[in-house]
C-alpha cells in the first residue's frame, strides 16, 4: 500500500524524489528509460552490438533509495503524483541572483506576445519557433522581464556573433560589456554572457554560480552527451530552450523535453505567413536520370558518392540553376563538400554567373568575405554545405533554393526550407527546387518523404512525383 505521506522532492540542478514506494519508483525509472537507437540501428544492419548499451537511463537510483532525474521531468512527474493520488512536499532550491537592471527596447509582434504569455507561466521550457519568427527577440524579451543575469550557449561562431547583434539592439547592452566565452575569449558579463558550448564545457565551475537564467539556442542538439552533463550542471530558477525544429534525426527528441522542460511558447507558421513574417513558397520537382548499382539500402555512403560525382546528374543541376538564376540570391545545398566544389567549379566554367563555395573547410575570415559579397549583392549563387547554412544563417535575399542530395529527415528539411522564407522588397514568393532520383529505389523513398514534409509545412508543390 502506498504511503498517503508527501514524497520529497528536492529541485536544484536535478530534481531528487525521496520517499516512492516500489510501484511508483517502477513507473518513473521506466518513463526515464529509452531504447537507445544505435543499438537498433546496429542491430537491424547486423552489426556487433556487444558493446552497445541496448537502453539509455535518464535517471540515478541513490544509495538512499531517491531517485535524481532531470530537471525538465518535472511537469510530467507533477502529473504522474497527481494521477496517483499522491502528493510532494517540493523543496526549491534553485539559484535565484541579485536583480540586474535590464530593458528591452522593441516591440513584440502579436504571435510573439501570446508565445511569451506562455512562457512567462512556467521557469523552464522549450520555445518552438519556426524560422522567421523571432525566437531571439523572445528570449531577449524574456531576459529584461526576468532581470537575471543570463547565459546564453550557442554552438556556432556565427550564432555568437548573431546574439552579440541582437543583443545591442533590443537591450542596448554595449558590445563591451557583453559577455563572451569563446572565439579565444573569455568574459563574464553582469547582464549577458553568450558561450559556445565547446568552450562552456571548461568554464561551467566558474559561470553556474553567476547564471541566474540559461538559455540554449537551438536546443535539439541537447541528447549530445556533452551537451547534456554540462547543462546539467546548471540550477539556476529559469531555463529556455530556443529551436525551429525540436525533433532530432535518432529519434531521443524526448530527451530535449526531460532536460529543459516541456515545448510552451509556440508560434504557428500559419500565422507568420498570415502578417507576412515569413513568405509563401512552391517546389519545382526535377528528375534526374541517375541510377547505380551500387545498393543504397546497404551501402548508402557510397551510393551517395556514386551520386555527387555523376557527371550528367551534375550537369543537370548547373544547367538548372542556369536558367532560373537572375531573381535574387540562390543557394544550392549539398551534403558533401566535394560535391559543392564540383559544382561550384561547374558553374564557374559558364562565366554567366558570379558564384561562392561555403563549405567547413573554409576559414573565418574566408566565410566573413564571403557572407560580405553575398550582402553587397557580388554573388547570386551560394554553393554550400546544409551544416554550414542549416542553424544561424540569416539572409533575407535568398530566393530559390535548389537541394541537390536527398535528405529525408523532416526537421533538416524543415530547417534548409526556413533559409528562404524570411520576406525582403524584391521577394514575393520562395521556390524550392527539389531532384529527384526516381530511378533508384531509396532515393525516390527519401523524396516521398520530402513530399509529404513540404505538404505538412503548407508549400504548394508545382510538379508532383511520377
Amino acid at each position: 500500500m502506498a504511503s498517503k505521506d508527501p514524497m520529497e522532492l528536492i529541485v536544484n540542478s536535478a530534481l531528487t524524489l525521496c520517499g516512492m514506494d516500489t510501484g511508483f519508483r517502477d513507473r518513473v525509472t521506466a518513463l526515464l528509460t529509452m531504447p537507445n537507437p544505435k543499438y537498433a540501428d546496429a542491430d537491424k544492419q547486423g552489426r556487433n552490438t556487444a558493446h552497445i548499451a541496448r537502453d539509455l537511463f535518464f535517471y540515478r537510483e541513490n544509495d538512499d533509495g531517491s531517485v535524481a532525474m532531470p530537471r525538465g521531468f518535472l511537469y510530467e512527474l507533477e502529473a504522474l503524483v497527481r494521477d496517483a493520488g499522491l502528493s510532494l512536499d517540493i523543496k526549491d532550491k534553485r539559484r535565484t541572483l541579485p536583480s540586474r537592471e535590464i530593458s528591452f527596447y522593441g516591440k513584440l509582434r502579436f504571435h510573439q506576445l501570446s508565445a511569451v504569455k506562455d512562457l512567462l507561466e512556467r521557469d523552464f521550457g522549450v520555445s518552438h519557433i519556426p524560422t522567421g519568427g523571432g525566437k531571439t527577440v523572445v528570449a531577449l524579451w524574456l531576459i529584461a522581464h526576468r532581470k537575471q543575469p543570463a547565459l546564453i550557449v550557442v554552438h556556432t561562431r556565427e550564432l555568437l556573433n548573431q546574439w552579440l547583434d541582437r543583443i545591442e539592439t533590443f537591450l542596448h547592452i554595449p558590445r563591451a560589456r557583453i559577455g563572451i566565452i569563446g572565439n579565444g575569449k573569455f568574459m563574464i558579463g553582469n547582464e549577458v554572457t553568450i558561450a559556445t558550448i565547446q568552450s562552456l564545457v571548461r568554464r561551467t565551475d566558474d559561470l553556474v554560480p553567476r547564471t541566474g537564467f540559461l538559455i540554449l539556442d537551438e536546443c535539439h542538439r541537447v541528447p549530445a552527451m556533452q551537451y547534456i552533463e554540462t547543462i546539467k550542471q546548471f540550477d539556476c530558477r529559469y531555463m529556455l530552450g530556443l529551436t525551429a525544429t525540436p525533433w532530432r534525426r535518432d529519434r531521443l527528441s524526448k530527451a530535449i523535453f526531460w532536460h529543459i522542460g516541456e515545448i510552451t511558447g509556440q508560434i504557428d507558421k500559419k500565422d507568420l505567413l498570415e502578417d507576412k513574417s515569413l513568405c509563401e513558397a512552391e517546389v519545382v520537382w526535377v528528375k534526374t536520370g541517375f541510377n547505380t548499382d551500387i545498393d543504397a539500402s546497404s551501402n548508402y555512403s557510397q551510393a551517395l558518392s556514386a551520386l555527387t560525382r555523376d557527371p550528367h546528374r551534375n550537369r543537370l543541376i548547373c544547367d538548372t540553376v542556369l536558367s532560373r538564376t537572375g531573381n535574387g540570391i540562390d543557394l544550392v545545398l549539398s551534403d558533401r563538400r566535394e560535391h559543392c566544389e564540383m559544382l561550384g567549379q561547374l558553374l564557374e566554367t559558364t562565366g554567366q554567373i558570379r558564384s561562392a563555395v561555403l563549405t567547413g573547410d573554409k576559414t573565418s575570415k574566408q566565410r566573413t568575405q564571403i557572407m560580405r559579397a553575398l550582402y553587397q549583392g557580388k554573388i547570386t549563387v551560394l554553393i554550400a554545405t546544409g551544416q554550414l547554412i542549416g542553424e544561424g544563417f540569416d539572409l533575407p535575399g535568398l530566393t530559390t533554393l535548389y537541394l541537390t542530395t536527398p535528405v529525408k529527415f523532416p526537421g533538416r528539411v524543415i530547417q534548409y526550407v526556413g533559409r528562404i522564407l524570411r520576406p525582403s522588397k524584391e521577394k514575393t514568393k520562395a521556390t524550392i527546387v527539389d531532384f529527384v532520383d526516381v530511378n533508384n529505389p531509396v532515393f525516390k523513398a527519401s523524396a516521398t518523404s520530402r513530399f509529404y514534409t513540404y505538404r505538412q509545412q503548407g508549400i504548394v508543390e508545382q510538379h508532383s512525383i511520377e
